[in-house]
């Protein structure tokens, strides 16, 4: 039994059972898959000769994106970014606020909600509190009005706006699943792709290959450069996923190290029930079952979710089949956000989460960390 399940605007869950039942669906859906490639090529092509116009700004901006639906490790990589830029300069992150239940151009502050600026804004907003975020989904609206404020940012993130090309961004920073390549992948929604990959790539200025193993060997890495044809001006990155410290649900650091926390909690005979409410998932349960051979559980919902009461009793389901014993819950850091909004049932207090936290692979000549000051620093307005 095979499941294909494609997002974007094509969204729909196809269910094919055997080989011919899945080239049929192929069959079928190549059709619509160059339909849409046509559509989104000519789009990229009415800005590129200036017909459907972008607009620059007198401030950096950064554009952090992807060429395909679901997770590449967008967010984790938009707080790095973030991270090394606020220690020099007021930076400003403006998302779309995905599934955020208001509209137009809204400001984060301490009294917002997920429901206000979405869950992904909401997470950013609380790990960096003296950072300005916002959510718009006219990005040259938000934008301007984030330079009309009184101390305006000196440098903007646009956060998940790689295809929103009315905005012109002086650093288009391209994320690429090493797992998933985008030059094998196809369009939507015979596959992920949202654009194709030829347009996605020449319009980056520096491009991430995410999620590589431990170790990636040099052949590897030509084997990528290679299929990415880029321009000699622009610059590749390769990053794995590592994890920070697990946090109780108020944010108190639990342990030292989250292979440590894992390890000893096993140790000590407890079980784990896993919640996770992300694209890719498979990463963080990868991790877990190296120190988890037993005992876990492993429940998933579907991106962004906003969970209810029924998703409550759920959870609190799942955890009662687990072994007797000390039972604890590891979620995310953004299913944790939306968790510290809810009234829990007693498991809140065995309910952790572990924040994500990207690792580059051999950057020590070009870092991206230098690349981003310096991109700022011949970029930024004159104090």
């Amino acid at each position: 039994m095979r499941k294909y399940c494609y997002s974007g605007i094509f969204m729909f869950n196809f269910v094919a059972s055997g080989d011919s039942m899945a080239i049929w669906s192929r069959i079928l859906l190549r059709p619509v898959a160059s339909l849409y490639g046509f559509v989104t090529a000519l789009r990229n092509t009415l800005f590129d000769i200036g017909f459907l116009k972008s607009e620059s700004f007198d401030v950096p901006v950064i554009c952090v994106g992807n060429a395909t639906v679901g997770g590449t490790g967008k967010t984790p990589h938009t707080e790095y970014i973030v991270s090394v830029l606020m220690k020099r300069y007021r930076v400003a992150i403006l998302s779309r606020g995905y599934k955020r239940k208001t509209k137009g151009f809204v400001l984060a502050t301490p009294s917002s909600v997920v429901a206000d600026i979405g869950d992904e804004p909401m997470q950013m907003f609380r790990k960096f509190p003296n950072v300005t975020v916002a959510c718009c989904e006219k990005r040259v609206v938000g934008i301007r009005k984030l330079l009309s404020m009184p101390l305006p940012p000196e440098v903007i993130v646009l956060d998940d706006a790689y295809q929103h090309r009315y905005v012109k961004a002086g650093m288009n920073i391209l994320l690429c699943d090493y797992n998933r390549p985008i030059y094998r992948d196809k369009m939507l929604p015979l596959g992920r792709l949202r654009e194709s990959c030829k347009s996605a790539v020449h319009r980056a200025t520096h491009i991430v290959v995410t999620k590589c193993p431990k170790t990636l060997a040099p052949i590897d890495k030509r084997v990528v450069s290679s299929y990415l044809d880029m321009y000699p001006y622009q610059k590749l990155y390769y990053s794995r996923i590592s994890y920070g410290l697990p946090l109780s649900l108020n944010g108190e650091p639990v342990a030292d190290s989250f292979v440590g926390w894992l390890t000893s909690i096993y140790e000590a005979g407890a079980s784990l029930l896993v919640v996770s409410g992300i694209a890719t998932p498979r990463p963080l349960v990868k991790q877990i079952h190296e120190v988890f051979h037993d005992r876990v559980k492993v429940l998933s919902f579907a991106d962004h979710r906003m969970y209810g009461k029924a998703d409550l009793e759920r959870i609190s389901s799942e955890l009662s089949k687990l072994p007797v014993g000390v039972r604890y819950i590891l979620t995310t850091e953004k299913d944790a956000v939306k968790f510290s909004e809810m009234k829990l049932p007693e498991w809140g207090e065995q309910l952790y989460y572990v924040p994500i936290v990207p690792q580059f692979i051999d950057d020590e000549k070009e870092p991206l960390s230098e690349a981003l000051l310096s991109y700022v620093e011949k970029n930024r307005r004159e104090r």
